[in-house]
């Protein structure tokens, strides 16, 4: 009976001992199974990495070598592919000689750097409906212009880089025109951007707006084949657009073409310049503020020479009162004066400030208060 209790509990422990054996052992084989499996995804994900980085190591080296090999390869290649864009409404042509509108030839959608260049936007409707409002006698634009910046890698799209823009303001006959000519890097002998009345870039210190911006921007560009990209933009709304490639090794040395661009505009604007229109006519006035004038230290430092004309701009005085109590402090006008310097040249000052005080219910004495920016003019052009 003894012998036969331990033969049973003998086959107990090893029915047990075999159990968990197996369950350690599944265990044990799960634990090995993923540990192969986190070395597999692993192993693949590196393998993946690498294969990945190979790819974009051969794109770069292909894209370098499609860059200074002009070959058909990425940005090469689109520009290959490219097609001359034609006068249709929302383009902007390009040529190496002025545009003609009615009869648009000798279109072309690359250039060197030095070759002269013109462009012709097509807006397809008046300069004066774009606006917004046909009553408008003036109309403020601006034109950008871009450059294209090519994909890294096959899987990306080129992108726009903003370089500059010219402020330009249009009026007279030009506002009920639909087609937009303008100068990008003319040809000195001939270049027409600062001497057209209706077609006034914007200028600030000694950088006018045009080719002599343009040039500067595009002087800093790399060497190399790119993508330039011009907009119109009116009533803050692009209203045409267009493209061509520029090469070169140098476009440094657009920078001295800027500067000749600039001899250019102070030569035109000045032989262009008009005396300011009168919108009042008051003799008295006239001779208290030339007095005023004359006797002001600005004169005597900065403007010296001879007062050739005067003319008030404002239709009337203007009120200034106390933002709190409403009491009148003063009342002012403006007026443009031409004055001829020692050596003879001639400038128009705008915005000649004056000023009359009120005290004691009644306004003082005419004085001068301040003046703008000159701006050169023929002393012929003085009417």
């Amino acid at each position: 009976m003894r012998s036969r209790f331990f033969a049973v509990l003998w086959c107990a422990v090893l029915f047990v001992g075999l159990g968990w054996g197996v369950a350690w052992a599944g265990l044990f084989d799960n634990l090995t199974d993923k540990v192969k499996g986190a070395v597999r995804t692993q192993t693949g994900e590196t393998a993946d990495k690498a294969k990945a980085k190979t790819q974009e190591r051969t794109e770069e080296a292909a894209d370098t070598a499609g860059a200074k090999g002009r070959g058909a390869t990425g940005d090469a290649a689109r520009t290959a592919e490219r097609t001359v864009r034609g006068p249709e409404a929302g383009n902007i042509v390009f040529s190496k000689s002025p545009i003609d509108p009615a009869n648009p030839s000798g279109l072309e959608g690359s250039f060197q750097a030095g070759d002269p260049i013109y462009a012709a936007a097509f807006l397809g409707k008046s300069v004066r409906v774009l606006s917004g409002n046909p009553e408008n006698k003036k109309v403020y634009s601006e034109i950008s212009f871009w450059r294209v910046q090519p994909p890294r890698y096959s899987y990306q799209q080129p992108s726009e880089m903003f370089i500059d823009y010219s402020a330009v303001t249009f009026t007279g006959g030009i506002l009920d025109k639909n087609v937009l000519l303008f100068e990008i890097l003319p040809r000195v002998e001939g270049m027409t951007s600062y001497g057209n009345p209706e077609m006034t870039y914007k200028k600030f210190g000694k950088t006018a707006d045009g080719p002599v911006k343009i040039a500067e921007s595009l002087a800093k560009l790399e060497a190399g084949r790119q993508t330039i990209v011009f907009k119109v933009k009116i009533n803050y709304k692009d209203v045409a657009t267009g493209d061509f490639v520029l090469e070169g090794t140098d476009f440094s040395k657009l920078a001295s073409l800027a500067e000749t661009y600039r001899k250019g505009e102070v030569t035109q604007a000045t032989a262009s310049a008009e005396m300011p229109k009168a919108a009042k006519s008051d003799r008295k006035l006239e001779a208290e503020m030339i007095a005023a004038l004359k006797a002001s230290r600005t004169f005597n430092d900065r403007m010296k020479g001879q007062i050739l004309k005067l003319v008030i701009i404002d239709p009337d005085w203007y009120i200034r009162r106390h933002a709190i109590s409403g009491v009148i402090l003063h009342r002012y006008i403006r007026a443009a004066a031409a004055v001829k310097d020692a050596k003879g040249e001639c400038r128009v000052w705008n915005l000649i400030t004056y000023q009359q005080d009120y005290v004691g219910g009644r306004f003082q004495k005419t004085r001068f208060d301040g003046v703008g920016d000159p701006m050169p003019i023929a002393c012929g052009n003085v009417k």
